[in-house]
């Protein structure tokens, strides 16, 4: 799965309008974002978000908020927004800074506040009380006198706070349900709207009567009689859901969605942290997954995703509780090892070294290879130099590594065309004769031949890309298939690139399945173009195909097999080469 569609499931999983916002533009949103819009997600998907704000409120949102310029942003906006039918919408925007495709965002959420505003501002302030309206409302309406005591709630308010009707009855006072660290705000609140201060909306803690915590946001306007303060009214809205979405907002800022680890923006952050606090002696170690890319590109991103997660767990199992980890890049982690010397720091890579080889002895099906490089400081130093020197160390290892790592993947490549049936029941052995037979007529030097062997055994290596589901369809393919069978000349190109023993027949296996007439794929070469090679396995392969059983046919004879070559002459196959090819078998 994309990371962006994961992203979309993880917004579809919030209970509010929530959204992603990038360089000014709505990259992503929710179908309840959609619905509080009056538009489609594909709508709002690249919409500038400036354009639903209300024009007296666009100026509240600075460049640095609409193009996420900064990681400290987390915080609340109260504005009206227009939706695309021209609806005015006042909402509570909560936000906070993240990571999006590798790039600064902010993902937000908003609360419809109209109806509270509404409440508040003109049936509370008219002093109007509608008992039957209020007490149908979702949301707890109150009133108290200058001491806070209560002297009217909706029915709403019981089952939200749990008391009853004569505990409030006693002289309940609105405060108690506050905790210590909010009855202070709420007192210093209640003095400003007297003075004529606009608060808007405040968040608090109320604690109910079983004792229970719940976030509220209240919003209150003063009473006054003969021109003294009288009281208060207010709604009080459950913000429960909200609290838990921005839990999960906060750990996504921070995490990386596939393996859990921490993300680049709060590595980065904990850097300055240790070095402000002086953790030293501090150690810095990255890893790099080898081939990754390679891997992603063959067996495709689901592959690539269980190596990501494989190299997570070993690195994770070697290191310290205190030890900080995260994954930086697309196949990069790093880790911050406060109060770890240079010795310590080494003995660390070695373990991380020697479980990778332990995983790779129980898991020989997708090797897992790591180059590791790490640097320490025994004092104050630059903590931004050190990560270069460990970054740098990482990729001395890997250079050194390289070639045997991408060895060690087309090898594992290689062993799972094998397991899949591919060089099995003497296929290749086979193909290979066919093809030196006629390579022969051809005077071709030893080395080529030796070429012309790979490429008898290689030539459908991209096919370990190709789905189980389309690999072993009996029956023809749907057209969506086909495009995804044609995929493994390319997929097979980049594996042998990636490996020097098979770069001499990379384009070969590139080019293998052109035609003549230049109606073959990929690249619809024709003629002449197609290199010789190629257009001598197209040949034998097609008589081998012919010639032996497959689990939808039944084989046919040489003679049969012959004749529907021939037909193909100069369509499918090289007409001359044909003609060469029948007088080979013929004399055999």
């Amino acid at each position: 799965m994309s990371f962006i569609n994961s992203f979309k499931e993880f917004l579809d999983f919030l209970p509010t309008a929530s959204f992603v916002l990038q360089n000014g533009l709505v990259q992503t949103a929710n179908s309840k974002m959609a619905h509080l819009m009056d538009c489609s997600q594909k709508e709002l998907g690249k919409f500038p978000f400036i354009e639903l704000i209300h024009p007296e409120d666009k100026p509240k949102f600075t460049a640095e908020v609409l193009n996420c310029t900064t990681c400290s942003l987390f915080g609340d906006y109260e504005f009206k927004v227009v939706t695309r039918n021209g609806r005015k919408l006042n909402v509570l925007w909560s936000f906070s800074f993240i990571e999006f495709n590798e790039n600064p965002a902010l993902l937000g959420q908003l609360i419809d506040i109209t109806q509270l505003k509404t409440l508040t501002e003109t049936v509370l302030e008219n002093n109007i009380k509608y008992s039957e309206i209020l007490d149908s409302l979702q949301d707890t309406i109150f009133e108290a006198d200058v001491e806070g005591k209560l002297t009217y709630v909706n029915r709403r308010a019981y089952d939200f706070l749990g008391y009853t009707q004569e505990d409030f009855n006693r002289g309940f006072n609105v405060i108690w349900a506050l905790p210590p660290e909010d009855q202070r705000k709420a007192r210093e609140n209640i003095a400003k709207l007297y003075i004529g201060e606009y608060l808007g909306v405040s968040e608090y803690t109320i604690i109910r009567k079983d004792g229970k915590k719940v976030p509220v946001i209240i919003h209150s306007v003063p009473l006054f009689h003969d021109g003294k303060p009288d009281g208060i009214r207010g709604t009080i809205v459950d913000i429960s859901e909200r609290k838990r979405s921005e839990e999960q907002m906060k750990y996504l800022s921070m995490h990386d969605n596939l393996t859990g680890l921490y993300n680049r923006a709060y590595f980065e952050q904990e850097l300055q942290r240790l070095q402000q606090e002086k953790c030293y002696p501090l150690a810095i170690i990255v890893c790099d997954i080898d081939g990754l890319k390679l891997v992603n590109d063959t067996l495709g991103h689901e592959n690539g995703d269980v190596l990501l997660k494989s190299a997570t767990k070993v690195i994770f199992s070697a290191l310290r509780k205190q030890d900080i980890i995260a994954r930086i890049g697309g196949d990069e982690f790093a880790i911050l090892l406060p109060f770890c010397n240079r010795k310590e720091a080494e003995k660390l890579c070695g373990s991380i070294r020697h479980l990778m080889n332990d995983y790779n002895e129980k898991t020989p099906e997708l090797l897992l290879s790591l180059s590791v490089g790490f640097s320490s400081s025994e004092t104050c130093s630059d903590i931004d130099e050190m990560f270069k020197e460990a970054d740098n160390n990482m990729y001395r290892e890997k250079l050194y590594r390289k070639q045997s790592a991408r060895s060690s993947i087309v090898s594992t490549l290689a062993k799972m065309l094998d397991a899949r049936d591919y060089i099995t029941e003497g296929h290749a052995e086979r193909l290979e004769n066919l093809i030196l037979k006629l390579a022969n007529k051809f005077n071709y030097p030893a080395h080529i031949l030796n070429n012309l062997r790979l490429f008898a055994h290689f030539h459908d290596i991209g096919k370990v890309g190709v789905p189980d589901k389309v690999l072993f369809k009996p029956g023809p393919f749907t057209p969506d298939e086909l495009a995804i069978m044609q995929q493994h000349c390319e997929i097979g190109y980049r594996i042998a690139m990636s490996a020097q023993d098979l770069i001499p027949i990379a384009e070969w296996i590139l080019y293998h399945h052109e035609w003549w007439n230049g109606k073959g794929y990929p690249l619809g070469l024709q003629g002449t173009d197609i290199p010789l090679e190629c257009r001598i396995l197209a040949i034998a392969d097609a008589y081998d195909a012919m010639t032996n059983d497959r689990p939808y046919r039944m084989a046919i004879s040489q003679s049969a097999a012959l004749a529907e070559i021939e037909k193909c002459a100069g369509t499918q196959f090289d007409p001359a080469l044909v003609r060469k090819f029948i007088k080979v078998l013929r004399n055999f």
